[in-house]
């Protein structure tokens, strides 16, 4: 496949990783950039990420074959609302919430646009376009999440463009998407900045001693809080249902050392650690 002109809207590190992937790719000869930060987008320019750039959104998707959503995912809906694109144009997005927003999305674009919901499973410690990597996706995970008004050529489409920069490919039900990735991703994140809020409440000073397990797990607390924030909104049933289930599991650990229950936390610590090793670890 072949776009001749691909609308990127949000050139950070997902947009911008994107862009890159497509150039190194040869799947496009122009792509264009949106977003507020003009001085950001001249520089990613003259990096060559992208080929031109407007603050105007008209301008942007004007005769654009492919319109990236790469924004955060709060600001999906107004985008798709304002957009004006050509009749046989392909929308999508690269978010990690799908659920109702996809079925919102498309049905506002329904009639005006192609649209098929994409999450590629792939980022990185650093956020903004001047970390962007063109081979991002190189052997990444991209979910899918067509609905029965998906258009089946077009679909193939996507997914032949993902194949094209390396990723592989599945197909998960909006929905499903969101229980799934509610626990795998947007659940840990939570955890993550509740854990570096606790310590450094209980006595920032203690961090200083930390080694790598501790920063191993509050790496992801310096996330963009502006992309996390609007995640943990549009998935927070999940999350609600994830906070239970976890606290469940803490006050059966806090009652364990109440009551010096060594041997059952030893069970539990134990079950755990097999868990771990046949997933994770397995020998």
């Amino acid at each position: 496949m072949y776009f001749k002109k691909v609308a990127i809207i949000g050139v950070g590190l997902i947009g911008a990783s994107f862009a890159l992937a497509i150039k190194n790719h040869g799947l496009s000869n122009h792509i264009t950039g949106y977003g507020r930060n003009e001085e950001g987008l001249k520089d990613a320019t003259n990096l060559s990420i992208i080929d031109s750039y407007s603050i105007d959104l008209d301008d942007v998707c004007d005769e654009a074959d492919l319109i990236v959503l790469a924004t955060p995912v709060g600001t999906f809906i107004d985008i798709a609302k304002r957009i004006k694109p050509k009749a046989d144009a392909v929308v999508i997005d690269l978010g990690s919430v799908k659920g109702g927003l996809v079925l919102e999305i498309e049905d506002l674009l329904k009639g005006k646009a192609y649209y098929v919901g994409c999450h590629p499973i792939a980022g990185g410690h650093h956020s903004g376009f001047r970390y962007a990597k063109g081979d991002l996706f190189n052997n990444a995970l991209c979910i899918i999440t067509p609905t029965p008004n998906t258009d089946k050529r077009v679909l193939k489409q996507i997914e032949d463009m993902w194949s094209s920069l390396g990723a592989k490919t599945m197909h998960l039900d909006p929905f499903k998407h969101d229980e799934i990735y509610s626990l795998v991703s947007h659940f840990p994140h939570l955890l993550s900045y509740a854990l570096l809020m606790t310590v450094y409440k209980e006595d920032p000073k203690s961090i200083e001693f930390s080694g790598k397990g501790f920063r191993d797990m509050v790496r992801i607390a310096g996330s963009p809080a502006q992309i996390w924030k609007d995640i943990v909104f549009y998935n927070k049933e999940n999350l609600l249902q994830n906070i239970t289930a976890l606290k469940t599991e803490i006050e059966y650990l806090e009652d364990c050392l109440k009551q010096n229950k060594s041997d059952e936390i030893y069970q539990y610590f134990r079950s755990s650690q097999e868990i771990y090793q046949r997933l994770f670890n397995p020998t």
